[in-house]
């Protein structure tokens, strides 16, 4: 059983009511029975991908170029803890958001995990989608979500989709239980407000969801600007809300990085902490600069867990300390082939005071992401 089956067990079969899947973002991305957290995450890297990435240990440095405070462009050598800690510097001292809604947009992708076509004639095909969501001060939120379609992952598999017919639709069994509906084209996408937990009124604050459980806004605010007390914060709320398993560690330090620094409308404070925290774990590892695939340049960091069977990694921006995509790759074994792969990148990170939309198609996102 994977996490995804662990949540249909749990709470029943998503539906595409988008405020069941906005519920599903908070279910999805936490620990079910003491799983690691699932994250949707999309980059390639400048160095020679998750392989050459092991070989960088946090504290080894890097020669490459940075962003001093100065704003010029400077040459040299930085380990990842000096990043991280130049990081929380710029972040310390960056004005606090202004808008009505903290708003976050990102785009997945990820290969569909089943072969489609008639012999001999098959293929793999990937997904793509957009989600966002939209939460005021007070925790009423919004969730929109696009299906982007799907295509041939490979050239060797655009010529056996070509064999077949070249379906822009898929809708059949594959196998028991198992029934297929893909399309080519994106749908028109759904957005709508999140019901409230206790009373099913719209009205009703759902909050956000923070180190596997629910916070206020309030209560992201008042997080510790600290950075020992903020990780003993997330420890403490990380282990009251999962089992204890073998990914605690990698989940609080998951918290740290991705929750702080890109889902959560943390304040400039603490944001600052998270990066200063993660400047003193061990199993957030520096593999160097990196690019996205919109181009957009970065510091790679990276984590491990379970000996090398989960392994992700995060792109960050020095100059706005914004995370720019993710990536999480999963092995059977550690040394195995990859069984799951999952990336994603952040478009929209921040307060804003545009209402709740369904998203755009970007322009040409095939050709980058494929």
């Amino acid at each position: 059983m994977n996490d995804l089956d662990a949540v249909r067990e749990l709470y029943g079969e998503p539906t595409a009511n988008p405020q069941a899947r906005l519920v599903l973002r908070g279910i999805r991305a936490r620990v079910v029975n003491g799983r690691p957290r699932r994250r949707r995450p999309i980059f390639r890297l400048a160095v020679a991908g998750l392989a050459a990435a092991a070989a960088a240990v946090a504290a080894v440095p890097v020669a490459h170029s940075w962003l001093g405070a100065d704003g010029r462009i400077t040459a040299g050598v930085r380990s990842g803890p000096d990043l991280l800690r130049e990081m929380a510097d710029r972040a310390e001292s960056a004005p606090a958001g202004q808008g009505r809604y903290w708003h976050v947009e990102s785009l997945s992708h990820r290969p569909f995990n089943k072969r489609l076509g008639a012999a001999p004639n098959r293929y793999e095909v990937e997904e793509a989608e957009i989600a966002a969501y939209w939460t005021d001060r007070e925790g009423r939120a919004w969730f929109a979500f696009r299906d982007l379609g799907a295509r041939p992952r490979t050239a060797a598999d655009r010529e056996a989709w070509a064999r077949d017919g070249s379906p822009e639709k898929w809708d059949k069994t594959v196998e028991p239980k198992l029934k297929v509906k893909l399309s080519t084209q994106p749908d028109q996408g759904h957005v709508g407000q999140v019901r409230g937990k206790a009373n099913d009124e719209p009205d009703a604050p759902d909050d956000f969801v923070f180190a596997g459980s629910v916070a206020t806004y309030d209560e992201i605010q008042g997080l510790p600007a600290e950075p020992r007390e903020l990780t003993a914060a997330v420890r403490d709320r990380t282990l009251r809300s999962t089992t204890r398993s073998e990914y605690d560690e990698h989940n609080i330090t998951s918290t740290l990085a991705e929750d702080l620094l890109a889902d959560l409308p943390a304040p400039p404070a603490v944001r600052a902490a998270a990066l200063r925290a993660l400047a003193d774990r061990s199993d957030f590892q520096y593999a160097g600069p990196a690019a996205d695939d919109w181009g957009r340049r970065g510091e790679l960091f990276r984590m491990e867990a379970a000996g090398g069977r989960l392994r992700e990694e995060l792109l960050i921006d020095p100059a706005t300390t914004q995370v720019l995509s993710s990536r999480t790759e999963s092995r059977s074994e550690p040394e195995g082939p990859i069984v799951k792969d999952n990336s994603k990148t952040y478009l929209k990170v921040g307060w804003t005071d545009v209402p709740p939309a369904i998203p755009a198609v970007p322009e040409g996102f095939w050709d980058r992401i494929t």
